[in-house]
C-alpha cells in the first residue's frame, strides 16, 4: 500500500465466536474514494450486537468493533480493519491497453494440463487501471483452482474478472485439462456363489503395476492384499474402492441379493404310544426348507426331507430343527400327544340290553334287569376295586367286559341268558350294598354242595369263599377235601376274619361311583369284533390260564396292570390281547 507501516499499528485478532461470524473479511483494503459499505455479521444464537467505530475517507487504518451481550452481559468482542491506501499510479502507464478499461495478466500459461488427482496450484496473475492503478487484490477468480475437482477427468474454464471505478470490466479466462496417466491396474468383482444362502462371499482381484491399496464396503482401513474375499451378511449393494500409486480412485460396485437370513417358522406334534413316537413337523420358510433332524429325548439324528419321523419306543421330549436352503436353522419343541384312537361319541349306548346276574351255583339269582352299562360300572368295581386310575387300563378293561358280557348272555343270538357273578363269569359288586350279599352263606353253601355233587375234592373251604365273596387271591385254609360239617367254613365266611378284607363289603364312595361310571360312559357301547358283523370271543381269566380255544384273548388283569404301568394305551392294551387276530377292531355293539 501507499501508506508507510511504521505510520499504523495493525493488532490481528481471532475474531471466533459461538454467537456471531463477520460476514466479508477482517481485513478490508480500500483505494482513497472508494465508499466503505460495512458487510456487517450473521448470528448463531440470540444475542445483542453492538458496532462501535467509524470508518473516515482519508488514507489511514480504521477499526470497528462488535461486541455481543447477552442478556446486558457481554459475552463476545469482534474486530474489523478497514485500511484506506491513496492510489498506487506510479509505473501503470506501460502496462495500460486502454485509458477507458483496466487490463489483466495471468501469470503462467493460459492453458494447463495436470494428471488426475494431481495438486493444482494457482499460477498469480496482475490487474491494473489508468486511472486506479494496481488493482490486483480486486480480480474475482471463479472458480478457484482450489475448488476444481482434480480428480474427475475433464477440462475446466477458469474465468478471472475486475472492475475499476468507473464500472469497467476486463476479463480473462485460463483451461485447466485434467487427464488420466496410462495406468496399470485391473479390478474384477463378483459373487463367489449365486446360490441362496445366509452370506455371500464377495472376492475382488485387482492386478497391476500402479496397484496401491483398496478401502472394502464399511471400513476406512487400507488393504494391502491384490485378493481379497469379503462375506456379505445382508442384502444390498456393496462399494469397493481401490487406489493407485498416484492417488486416483477406482470404484466397483456389486449388488447382492441371494441371502436369506430368516428363519423357517413353524411347529411340530409329536404322538407318543409305549411303541413308537410319530413326529409330523408342519413349517414354512420364505425360499424353502432343505431338512428336518428329529431330536428324540435329547438324541439326535442326522438332516431328513421328510417331515414326518417314526422313531421305536415311548418318548418323553421330542424337538426338531428345522433348516432352510440357506442354513438358517429353527428349534421346534414338539407338542406331545398321547395316541387315543378308541374314543365313544355317544351314539352307541346300549341302553337295550339288560343282565340277570345269577349265583355261580344252582341259578340263585341276585339282581334282574340290570341296565349293561350300569352292570359294567359293578364288574369295574368287583374285579378292579377302586385304588386304579389309569384311565386307558380301565377303558380297555370295560371293552373287554362288555364284549364278553354280550358274547356270555349269546346276544348275538337274540338270547338273554343270566350272567353269573364269580371268577367263572365276571365278578360284579352292587355299587350300594357293597361286595357281600344277602345270599352270601347260600350261595358258600351251594358250592358245598356242588363240590361233594361233582367229586371236586379240589374244592377247599377257601376255593368256596373265594368263588362265592367275589375276593380276589388264594386263601388256602384247608388242604383238605372240604365237606359241608367241615367246620372251617364259618370262619373263613366271618366279615370279622382276619383272611377277610373288611372293605369288600362296603358300599362304593360317590367319588369312586362318578370315576367308574365316566369310565364305562366313556367307552359306552364299544366291544371288540372279530370281522365284520360278529363278535371276538374274548374272555378274562385268572393270570396263567388259557383262554377259548386256547388262545391269548384274555385280559390277564395282573399283566394289563403292568403294561399300563409301561405306558401302554387304551388301545395298544387290546391289542396286546387280541395279538392273533390282528383284523379285530373295536366298534359300536349295534353295527
Amino acid at each position: 500500500a501507499y501508506l508507510k507501516c511504521e505510520d499504523y499499528t495493525t493488532v490481528i485478532y481471532k475474531n471466533n465466536s459461538k454467537y456471531i461470524s463477520l460476514n466479508g473479511n477482517d481485513v478490508i483494503l480500500l483505494n482513497m474514494g472508494e465508499a466503505f459499505n460495512d458487510p456487517l455479521y450473521e448470528t448463531k444464537k440470540d444475542c445483542n450486537v453492538v458496532v462501535n467505530g467509524y470508518v473516515g475517507t482519508e488514507p489511514g487504518v480504521y477499526t470497528l468493533k462488535y461486541s455481543v451481550y447477552v442478556n446486558n452481559k457481554s459475552v463476545d468482542t469482534l474486530y474489523r480493519k478497514v485500511i484506506i491506501s491513496k492510489v498506487d499510479t506510479s509505473s501503470t502507464i506501460s502496462g495500460v491497453d486502454s485509458l477507458t478499461n483496466p487490463t489483466i495478466t495471468l501469470n503462467g500459461s493460459s492453458e494447463i494440463t495436470i494428471y488426475r488427482n494431481e495438486k493444482l496450484t494457482e499460477p498469480g496473475y496482475t490487474a491494473i487501471d489508468y486511472v486506479d492503478g494496481k488493482i490486483s487484490r480486486k480480480v474475482l477468480v471463479e472458480p478457484k483452482l482450489s475448488k476444481i475437482n482434480t480428480s474427475k477427468v475433464g477440462t475446466y474454464k477458469v474465468v478471472y474478472s475486475v472492475t475499476n471505478s468507473r464500472g469497467n470490466m476486463a476479463i480473462a479466462t485460463r483451461t485447466i485439462n485434467v487427464i488420466d496417466r496410462n495406468i496399470d491396474i485391473y479390478i474384477t468383482l463378483e459373487k463367489m456363489d449365486n446360490n441362496i444362502s445366509n452370506e455371500a462371499k464377495l472376492l475382488i482381484t485387482v492386478t497391476g503395476n500402479d496397484y496401491a491399496y483398496m478401502n472394502v464396503p464399511f471400513s476406512s482401513k487400507k488393504e494391502y492384499a491384490s485378493n481379497y474375499e469379503y462375506t456379505a451378511k445382508s442384502n444390498g449393494r456393496y462399494s469397493f474402492k481401490v487406489y493407485d500409486r498416484y492417488g486416483n480412485m477406482y470404484v466397483k460396485e456389486i449388488e447382492v441379493d441371494n441371502i436369506d437370513t430368516i428363519a423357517p417358522t413353524g411347529s411340530c406334534k409329536a404322538v407318543v404310544s409305549s411303541k413308537a413316537t410319530t413326529v409330523s413337523v408342519n413349517a414354512t420358510d420364505n425360499k424353502g426348507i432343505a431338512g428336518y433332524k428329529y431330536i428324540i429325548d435329547g438324541k439326535e439324528g442326522s438332516y431328513i426331507t421328510k417331515n414326518e419321523y417314526q422313531s421305536s419306543g415311548k418318548a418323553t421330549t421330542v424337538s426338531v430343527k428345522v433348516k432352510d436352503i440357506a442354513e438358517n436353522e429353527t428349534t421346534l419343541s414338539c407338542e406331545i400327544e398321547k395316541k387315543t384312537i378308541i374314543t365313544a361319541d355317544g351314539s352307541c349306548k346300549s341302553g337295550d340290553v339288560y343282565i340277570t346276574i345269577n349265583t355261580c351255583y344252582l341259578d340263585q339269582t341276585i339282581r334282574k334287569n340290570v341296565p349293561l352299562e350300569e352292570y359294567l360300572v359293578g364288574v369295574l368295581y368287583g374285579e378292579m376295586g377302586t385304588g386304579y386310575r389309569n384311565e386307558d387300563l380301565l377303558k380297555a378293561f370295560v371293552i373287554f367286559a362288555r364284549t364278553f358280557t354280550l358274547n356270555r348272555i349269546r346276544y348275538w343270538d337274540g338270547k338273554s341268558n343270566p350272567l353269573r357273578s364269580c371268577s367263572s363269569d365276571q365278578n360284579w359288586c352292587d355299587l350300594d350294598s357293597g361286595c357281600y350279599r344277602d345270599q352270601t352263606q347260600e350261595m358258600f353253601d351251594a358250592c358245598i354242595d356242588y363240590a361233594i355233587a361233582y367229586s371236586r375234592n379240589d374244592y377247599t373251604a377257601a376255593t368256596c369263599a373265594n368263588r362265592v365273596t367275589t375276593f380276589p387271591g388264594q386263601k388256602d385254609v384247608s388242604n383238605k377235601t372240604f365237606y359241608v360239617n367241615n367246620p372251617n367254613w364259618t370262619k373263613e365266611m366271618s366279615v370279622t376274619s382276619t383272611s377277610v378284607n373288611p372293605s369288600w363289603k362296603k358300599p362304593i364312595s360317590a367319588s369312586d361311583r362318578a370315576f367308574l361310571k365316566r369310565m364305562v360312559d366313556e367307552t359306552a357301547g364299544l366291544i371288540i369284533y372279530k370281522s365284520e358283523n360278529e363278535s371276538a370271543g374274548v374272555g378274562y381269566y385268572i393270570c396263567g390260564s388259557s383262554g377259548p380255544d386256547n388262545n391269548k384273548n384274555v385280559m390277564c388283569v395282573d399283566d394289563a396292570i403292568k403294561k399300563s404301568s409301561q405306558g401302554y394305551t387304551m388301545e395298544e392294551l387290546i391289542e396286546a390281547y387280541t395279538q392273533l387276530n390282528k383284523n379285530r377292531t373295536v366298534d359300536c355293539y349295534n353295527k
